[in-house]
């Protein structure tokens, strides 16, 4: 069957369709001009969880054109870092025949053999490589795998797994990535690889990098990791995401404080995090995950003033920010000890806590001819703050962007 349309329109009309599944499967079936557009919305970003794994790559022996569609693939065992999932080298190697486009890997908690790391690196197209919660054969053996990815520019650790303790060799050729994302900083295994990275004053190609802070010794070798790249970053992205707040995680005031101050003191102490080395930055994203509600008072919110007045990049021109909090809708993680309460984005109204007089100063006086924009995210009524804003810092509200989350 021949379409009535051309086939730029129905693949333009098909573009529009490109995050409905069900509709997608069934377009598929109108007549065949209309599978490769479909097919390709379909497979382009494949996310396989646990069996399925395995029932694509039987797929792919009934259909082994959907393949050439792959261009992003997710393998995740589905199982927690402790428990790892072994992929199967010939499951791997089937895939990897049929997808002569791969250029993102993404692997989660996944057992990787030497036979799997020799495979990967084959991938010559390969751009950007994910390993979270993966356990691999060495340190020795990744540092291998990197160097032979010639396209790599994009590469995230994340809490890695070592099952031996293997010295990287000083002849394995360091990737020339740009993009670096590590969290997991204070384990062995991704501190390790890590440090091989950086370890190379001669030749730092890393332009972008992006972290998640969990724990105070977190923030301190992040510390250093931006020290050593403060003065070639263009892009910095980081995540706060502790149980406790950020006062204690951030702060360097000594254990010994009295007062409320004790009880939430734990990210930042003693880290002494610095983000005014980043001296050459253009783009800065922010993101605070906070187990506490967003009122004034939540010794946390300080340090969101705190941290965007230490940028103090003469070419900075966008900085977003984005804050999760407790809404205190959800009780159910107070019925148990180990309960631990979920984030949400707050409200604009929410926002006025903030310290933005601290911030106005900071940034009218250090970074107001290259800035064209703050972007706060969040729900709710956007109004609100922007009225507050225009009354109380209309310096300021210039250059607030409002966007929902």
């Amino acid at each position: 069957m021949m379409p009535l349309l051309p086939h730029e329109l129905s693949d333009r009309i098909i573009d529009f369709l490109h995050d409905d599944r069900s509709t997608l499967s069934k377009v598929s079936l109108v007549c065949r001009s209309f599978l490769p557009a479909t097919r390709y919305h379909r497979f382009s970003n494949l996310v396989l969880v646990g069996s399925r794994i395995e029932r694509f790559n039987q797929l792919l022996d009934i259909s082994p054109n959907l393949g050439a569609f792959v261009s992003n693939l997710v393998l995740n065992s589905g199982l927690s870092h402790t428990v790892w999932r072994r992929l199967s080298a010939e499951t791997l190697s089937n895939m990897l025949q049929r997808m002569p486009a791969l250029q993102f890997l993404d692997l989660r908690f996944l057992r990787l053999q030497d036979e799997v790391m020799d495979l990967i690196g084959t991938i010559k197209v390969l751009h950007s490589l994910s390993l979270v919660g993966c356990n691999v054969p060495s340190a020795d053996s990744l540092a291998y795998l990197l160097g032979r990815l010639e396209s790599l520019v994009r590469l995230e650790v994340e809490d890695l797994n070592f099952s031996e303790e293997c010295a990287i060799g000083e002849s394995v050729e360091r990737p020339h990535i740009l993009t670096l994302s590590a969290t997991g900083l204070t384990d062995e295994a991704t501190n390790q690889i890590c440090s091989w990275i950086l370890d190379d004053e001669g030749r730092l190609d890393i332009l972008s990098f992006h972290t998640r802070l969990r724990s105070r010794a977190e923030a301190i070798a992040t510390k250093n990791v931006i020290e050593q790249l403060g003065g070639t970053l263009t892009d910095f992205q980081m995540v706060v995401d502790a149980e406790a707040s950020l006062t204690c995680e951030l702060s360097s005031i000594p254990s010994e404080s009295s007062g409320l101050l004790t009880d939430v003191l734990a990210v930042f102490g003693e880290s002494d995090i610095d983000l005014g080395c980043l001296t050459n930055l253009r783009s800065c994203r922010l993101v605070f995950k906070l187990r506490e509600m967003c009122v004034p008072e939540n010794l946390s919110l300080p340090w969101i003033s705190t941290l965007v007045s230490q940028l103090s990049s003469s070419y900075l021109s966008n900085i977003a920010v984005n804050i999760q909090a407790d809404n205190v809708q959800d009780l159910r993680a107070l019925d148990s000890e180990c309960g631990v309460r979920e984030t949400f984005p707050v409200r604009f109204g929410e926002l006025q806590a903030l310290d933005w007089a601290a911030i106005e100063g900071a940034l009218d006086n250090r970074l107001q001819g290259s800035l064209t924009v703050i972007t706060m995210e969040g729900i709710g009524n956007p109004g609100v703050l922007q009225d507050f804003l225009h009354l109380s810092h209309p310096i300021l509200a210039g250059l607030i962007r409002l966007i929902h989350a």
